[in-house]
């Protein structure tokens, strides 16, 4: 079966939902989001693929780990 657009976000949203895994609303298709865990400590990053700073709603606070300052809420993230 080839599906449609339509068709196989529904279905990839069932077996996301299925695994447990969340999906964030909004977020441009040129940042990927990953979590890590090490030590006890779990790590969130976010990578811009595109060209352009690209601005974000975070999804929890957090330290900017190159810039080493708190963040939270809507934040800009460069290529």
């Amino acid at each position: 079966t080839i599906l449609d657009e339509d068709a196989l976000t529904a279905w990839l949203r069932k077996v996301v939902e299925a695994a447990s895994i969340s999906i964030l609303e909004g977020t441009p298709e040129c940042i990927e989001i990953t979590r890590r865990v090490k030590g006890g400590q779990r790590y969130t990053f976010y990578l811009n693929y595109s060209s352009e700073p690209v601005c974000v709603n975070l999804v929890s606070p957090g330290t900017d780990l190159l810039g080493n300052r708190e963040i939270k809420g809507d934040w800009e993230i460069i290529p």
